[in-house]
């Protein structure tokens, strides 16, 4: 009998460190799956601050990764974010609405929720509702420059230009290195028939970021108005060096109508094409 009890208690013991090694290595994986995400959203939020439309290949790599985590059976405010911004990329602007409308009852007081739900909203054409979300974000996050660049773009296509100006500015006098904010300024001075002072705008959007391709083709676009035909076509294809999908863009836009029957815009936008 103290044999057996001998066994038995050795087998006890044996089950007991085996259930305690599981736990252990679940308690350790469970870590680790933390350890992922927080490094995943802290690298998402800041590059978004710097590549807001995730054009760059790192940063959409980054949100693939954290989109993952969204999954699980309480995903995080920032993995429903990541999750809702692949859907946004991949022109599915209702799963997005979705994913916004779940971000916001978990994280009902985070500007960058209402922000990314103004966004799809705008796309959406739902324009009242992507106000109001523009607008709480900004009641969140006063000095944030992106929530007041994103009301000056809704602003400025519904040609409430001064509005939108007064945003405009403040997107910039918050974050004057901002590519977007700066951008953003020089699309509403053209708006506004100030070319020379729009040029200036995108010249310091270049500068701060020579491989964003937006502020090049804005440029270009200026320049066509103003008759710089030269200039423009050379901006232009600066454009399509970095995003071919400006090929595409400059086919239809207007801005392009005062050297659209050149030779070498002709041969840019239709012949070199891929």
């Amino acid at each position: 009998m103290r044999n057996l009890w001998r066994i038995t208690g050795a087998a006890a013991l044996a089950a007991a460190i085996v259930l305690a090694g599981r736990a252990y290595l679940s308690e350790r994986s469970d870590w680790a799956h933390q350890q992922e995400h927080d490094a995943l959203a802290s690298e998402m939020l800041a590059r978004l601050e710097v590549d807001h439309q995730a054009r760059l290949p790192d940063t959409r790599a980054v949100i693939e990764r954290l989109a993952a985590h969204a999954e699980t059976e309480n995903p995080s405010r920032e993995s429903l974010l990541a999750q809702a911004l692949l859907y946004q990329g991949g022109g599915d602007p209702e799963q997005a609405r979705a994913v916004y409308e779940q971000l916001l009852e978990k994280a009902p007081e985070w500007s960058r929720a209402y922000y990314g739900y103004g966004v799809v909203l705008h796309k959406l054409g739902e324009l009242d509702d992507a106000e109001a979300m523009f607008r709480r974000a900004i009641e969140l996050a006063p000095r944030w420059s992106r929530a007041h660049n994103g009301l000056a773009i809704l602003l400025r296509m519904q040609d409430r230009l001064e509005e939108a100006r007064r945003h405009a500015e403040t997107a910039v006098d918050l974050a004057p290195d901002s590519v977007a904010s700066r951008n953003n300024y020089g699309n509403l001075l053209v708006r506004l028939e100030q070319y020379e002072a729009a040029e200036a705008e995108y010249r310091i959007a270049i500068d701060l970021q020579p491989d964003h391709p937006a502020p090049y083709y804005n440029f270009a676009c200026v320049s066509s108005l103003q008759g710089k035909k030269d200039q423009a076509l050379v901006y232009l294809e600066e454009a399509i060096t970095r995003e071919d999908a400006f090929r595409e863009q400059a086919k239809v836009d207007g801005d392009f109508g005062p050297i659209r029957d050149s030779e070498r815009f002709q041969a840019l936008v239709y012949e070199n094409a891929g």
